[in-house]
């Protein structure tokens, strides 16, 4: 466990794994995702739930969607999102390009897990079915539910650029920002 200061007090985290320090690290100590207070975000590829946990902890009015498909991350999810409640939904299935049946890559570790038609290998990794949700379908629930879209979160290891290409423009005129993963970093868009 990890415990950490924030603007709404203290969080702590279950880590259970070392790499998922290095998660913690990026998110609350290098600011990858942001230094701003979003009021609702959605998460594609929550993982253990550091990403939630961080916006949630920004304001105590934040609200969170977060898609995770693999069961280990959603036990640990579960556990670091349940502090804050119904402002945190937590979507069992991965967000995709297109929804439906997809093979998804696990890794023991949990953190390097992704759609196996983006990953560029195998290697130590357990190939599994897991549903997917259409990120267009997904994105346009969340603004019918909740209004607005202040932030997307995107790390998914791989599948990133095809999950925004696949938003429709008029649900992307409606997100303040798209913040996602890339090799060697992090890219911030605004419309």
């Amino acid at each position: 466990r990890v415990r950490l200061r924030t603007p709404t007090g203290p969080v702590e985290l279950l880590v259970p794994h070392p790499h998922d320090v290095r998660t913690v690290n990026e998110v609350f100590h290098r600011q990858d995702y942001g230094r701003g207070a979003p009021r609702v975000v959605v998460d594609i590829g929550g993982n253990i739930g550091v990403s939630a946990v961080w916006f949630l902890s920004r304001s105590t009015s934040t609200r969170v969607h977060v898609w995770e498909p693999v069961p280990h991350n959603l036990d640990s999810l579960r556990v670091n999102v349940a502090p804050f409640g119904d402002r945190c939904v937590v979507h069992e299935a991965a967000l995709a390009p297109e929804a439906g049946p997809a093979t998804f890559l696990v890794d023991p570790v949990g953190r390097y897990s992704g759609l196996a038609d983006f990953q560029p290998g195998a290697d130590g990794k357990v190939a599994v079915e897991v549903v997917c949700e259409g990120v267009a379908d997904a994105l346009r629930a969340v603004l019918a539910a909740e209004g607005r879209i202040d932030l997307v979160k995107v790390d998914t290891e791989g599948s990133e650029e095809a999950i925004i290409a696949a938003i429709p423009a008029d649900v992307r005129a409606a997100i303040g920002e798209i913040v996602h993963e890339y090799p060697g970093g992090v890219r911030h868009l605004r419309p």
